[in-house]
Formats: structure tokens, C-alpha cells, sequence
């Protein structure tokens, strides 16, 4: 009782975790009403309802941060709470509102999805809730051993979310090496602490007094090779969920068997809490660090670009395909990475926010394309869907130029803002390899259009096009036209998410 009585416990300041409070507890409300309700039809409903509260609630509380940290801060701007272990800065807030927007477009993506597929569609909602909170908690982690819960708090979810579907062998076999790759690559960042707090004596991020950052900028070691080991662990862990090479080979498997909708979440929601964390520790507590960690950045960045856009090539279902460009995605933040400054962090965010639109939009096209089984998604079934699905048709044609980087779409401006970061940094040859990578990656994007245009194999050349089949429903094309509405809007408005992204502020 004595002891107990002089425990110092840290103050808590509840708006810096408010948002992730209100989304996990969505996400046990949820839990709980499936227990109440058990098998009634009322429970799915109510499971949405819940859900689109917590995600709006989420997101309008992070809008209060935005707005507090400037008005309530310490010290009139980003700040540190409960024993410095959490962080506001707009730099966070700026990737939970893209994780909380790529949250709410998979939800909504899933509603019809989850009905034709049958899958238990209210287990699905809350696991998906309890993953996005992990990303929220890794976003503002100020602590290594933070970033390690929140890693493990998303991460386990999408587990057994990939797995999901029982009755398909595929999404089995993907569960199953996410799960153990997963685990690996969490053994090796948690061994990456503990090298790192062996060098330094803390796993305090950046804050002033005792942090990684202050121990480094006040302190001259004489052997730091323990130190320079347990910085390349802690990349080699996060290089996995960015999906960076050559820690990338559990990514096509997994997002080809994975359910479509949870395929565009995690190539979104969970690359922009990868590059959170990796931001953070990289431009926080390892700035001085920079002339150890930038070449294995640069040889990151190239060998994502380069595997990624020429593996691509090779593949003949399309969301492999997807995948690998996902994998080359992450080579042109990478760049942003590698530029280290102002412009190339705010290149990186822009950059995460408009990929969020493209990814979305092009699984949701396939989302509502798939069939019962979703197996099917090779480049030679896409034939001739322009003739039965023209909207769709020309939706996915949207998606993947710009993924290509055709101008006048949000992925000409993404790719165009990394590349001027690049090239204010000196990184002329990084520069380089993006635009190559971009002119190969072009070629297979181009091939999977051409094919939407082409007459199915076999067809006769003057038959008459099937009449449309399919019925998109509100939910998804909601979706669909918000994703096609902000790559349009970002390419041509391109300061509008530049301007954002400029004023989220990384501490430190």
C-alpha cells in the first residue's frame, strides 16, 4: 500500500488519444453487440451504424487535434503526452485522417462484398476497426515500444482478415504467410529495440532530455556498431509492412488471396502507417544519424522501384500485378524519404495521400467486377469489358494511368513531386531510376487498358457486346467516385493536397 501510494503514474491528455479510444471502442461495441444480438439480422446494421460513428468520431476528433495543437499546445505547437510516449504534430494527424478516409472507403467497399462472398460480415467490421486503431497508435508513436504494440495491434487483425474466406484455398495459403512472415519481421524489430535501447539506454523517440535524438546529438560514441544494427532491424521490420524490397515477397501472394476490399486497406491504410513510424524514427530520433541510414534508404528505394515495375511485367493476374506496382509505389516515397527535408517529408505525404485514391479506386473497381469465389482476376478475363461494363472500364483505365503517371492525375503530381524533392537533395541518380521505373511500369499498365478494350479471346470480330450485368450498389459506387474524384481533383488542383501536406509539421 506504501509503495502503491508513491507510484507516480503519467497525466493523461485525452485528446491525444481520443481518436483511437473512440475507434477501438467502436470496435468492442461491435464485439459486444454480436454477443448480445447473436444471429439477429439486426446485428450487421447496427454493426455499420456503430462503425460509421466511430470512423466519423475519429475523424473529427483528429480535426481537433489539428486545430490544438497550434491553439493548445505547451508550447504553442506539436507535443508530447502520457510520459512522452504518444505525440501530436500535424504531421500524425495528417496520416490518421488518411488512414481514418482509406478506413471508411473499405468499409463502405465491403457492405455488398461481404453479402455475395458470404463471409461473417460482423466479425469482419470489427477486426477491420481494430487494425485501423493500430495504424492510428503507430502514426503518433513517440516511443519505440509504442510503435512495436501498435505494430502488433494491426497486424494481427489483418491476419486473420487476409484468411478470412475459408472456402477459398488461396486466402488460406495468404493468411497463413502473412501470419509468419509477419511474425518474423516483428521478432526482428523487436530485437532492433532492444539493440537500439542498448545503445542509447531509451526508447524515447525525440522530447527533449532523455530521447534517442538527445543521447545522440549530446553524446560521441566510440563503438556504435550495436546501435547501427539495431537502426537497420528496426528498417528491416517496417521495410516489411511498406512491402519494400527485398523484404516485399510475402506481397503478391498475400494480396492476390486476400478478400479485394482488405487488399486496397492494406496497400493504403497500412503502407501510410508504415511510412509513419519509419518517417518518425528516421527524421526524429536518427536525424544525426543520416550519413548511416541514407544508403540503405537509397538502396531500398531503387530496389523497390526497379523489382517492382519489372516483376510486374510478368504477371498475368491483375491483382498481382497491383501488388508489385504497390511494391514500386513504395520506391517513390522512398525517394521522398531519401531526400530528407521539408519538401522531400511533404513530397512522401502527398505522395501517401493520393496513392490512397488510386489503390482504393482500382481494387474497388475489382471488388465490384469479382464473382463469387473472387479468384478470378486474370488479365485475359478483363478482355472486352469495356464493351459490357463501359463505366467500370473507364474507371479502372483512370485508376491505373494514373498510377502510371499520365498528367492531369493525381499520380502524374505524386510522382512529379518526389522527383523535384530528389532533385533539390542532389539524389539526381535516385531521380533518375524513379523516371525509368515510371516508363517501365507505364508498359503494364498500358497492357492491362489495351486488354479492356480488346474483344475477349475467341470472340468473333463483329458480334454484338453483351449487355451490362452488373449492378453497381450505392456503397461502392460511392466509393468509386470519391477515389476517382480525388485523383481528378489532385491532378488538377495539385496545391490543394500539397498545401496539406506542407503544413503537417514532423516534430523535432
Amino acid at each position: 500500500m506504501i509503495a502503491a501510494a508513491h507510484l507516480q503514474t503519467p497525466g493523461i491528455y485525452w485528446l491525444s488519444i481520443l481518436p483511437v479510444v473512440v475507434l477501438a471502442g467502436s470496435g468492442v461495441a461491435i464485439v459486444l453487440t454480436r454477443a448480445i444480438g447473436r444471429n439477429s439480422a439486426v446485428v450487421f446494421p447496427v454493426s455499420l451504424v456503430i462503425a460509421a460513428a466511430g470512423v466519423i468520431g475519429a475523424a473529427v476528433l483528429a480535426v481537433f487535434q489539428w486545430v490544438d495543437v497550434e491553439r493548445n499546445g505547451s508550447s504553442g505547437g506539436p507535443y508530447t503526452a502520457i510520459a512522452k510516449m504518444v505525440v501530436i504534430d500535424r504531421f500524425g494527424i495528417f496520416l490518421e485522417l488518411v488512414i481514418l478516409g482509406a478506413t471508411a472507403l473499405a468499409l463502405l467497399l465491403s457492405i455488398a462484398y461481404l453479402q455475395r462472398q458470404e463471409l461473417p460480415r460482423v466479425e469482419y467490421v470489427a477486426l477491420l476497426l481494430f487494425s485501423a486503431s493500430g495504424m492510428l497508435i503507430m502514426a503518433t508513436a513517440n516511443d519505440l515500444i509504442v510503435v512495436f504494440l501498435a505494430l502488433e495491434i494491426l497486424s494481427i487483425p489483418l491476419y486473420v482478415l487476409v484468411a478470412l474466406d475459408r472456402s477459398r484455398l488461396s486466402s488460406q495459403e495468404a493468411g497463413i504467410k502473412y501470419f509468419v512472415l509477419g511474425s518474423f519481421s516483428s521478432a526482428i524489430f523487436l530485437y532492433g529495440v532492444a539493440l537500439v535501447y542498448g545503445g542509447t539506454g531509451t526508447t524515447t523517440l525525440f522530447a527533449g532530455g532523455r530521447s534517442i535524438a538527445a543521447f545522440l546529438s549530446g553524446n560521441v560514441l566510440l563503438d556504435n556498431s550495436t546501435l547501427l544494427i539495431g537502426l537497420m532491424l528496426l528498417l528491416v521490420g517496417l521495410g516489411f509492412k511498406v512491402a519494400a524490397v527485398p523484404f516485399h515477397m510475402w506481397t503478391p501472394d498475400v494480396y492476390q488471396g486476400a478478400p479485394t476490399p482488405i487488399t486496397g486497406f492494406m496497400a493504403s491504410a497500412t503502407k501510410a502507417a508504415g511510412f509513419a513510424a519509419l518517417l518518425r524514427v528516421l527524421y526524429t530520433a536518427f536525424a544525426s544519424y543520416r550519413v548511416d541510414w541514407a544508403p540503405a534508404i537509397w538502396a531500398l528505394a531503387v530496389l523497390s522501384l526497379l523489382v517492382g515495375s519489372i516483376a510486374a511485367l510478368l504477371q498475368s493476374d491483375l491483382k498481382r500485378m497491383l501488388a508489385y506496382s504497390s511494391i514500386s509505389h513504395a520506391g517513390y516515397v522512398l525517394i521522398g524519404v531519401q531526400a530528407a527535408s521539408s519538401r522531400g517529408r511533404e513530397s512522401a505525404l502527398a505522395y501517401l495521400l493520393i496513392y490512397a485514391f488510386m489503390v482504393i479506386g482500382s481494387f474497388g473497381v475489382i471488388t465490384v467486377l469479382t464473382g463469387r469465389g473472387d479468384d478470378d482476376h486474370t488479365i485475359a478475363g478483363y478482355r472486352g469489358l469495356a464493351a459490357r461494363e463501359p463505366l467500370l472500364a473507364g474507371l479502372l483505365t483512370l485508376f491505373l494511368l494514373a498510377q502510371a503517371g499520365v498528367p492531369l492525375t493525381g499520380g502524374f503530381v505524386a510522382k512529379l513531386g518526389v522527383f523535384e524533392a530528389a532533385e533539390a537533395s542532389n539524389e539526381y541518380a535516385l531521380a533518375l531510376i524513379g523516371m525509368l521505373a515510371a516508363a517501365i511500369a507505364a508498359y503494364f499498365y498500358l497492357r492491362a487498358v489495351i486488354a479492356f478494350y480488346s474483344a475477349p479471346e475467341g470472340a468473333e470480330p463483329d458480334a454484338a457486346p453483351a449487355r451490362r450485368r452488373i449492378r453497381i450498389d450505392p456503397w461502392s459506387g460511392f466509393v468509386l467516385l470519391v477515389a476517382a474524384a480525388g485523383v481528378l481533383v489532385t491532378g488538377f488542383a495539385p496545391e490543394l493536397v500539397f498545401h496539406f501536406a506542407r503544413q503537417a509539421t514532423l516534430i523535432g
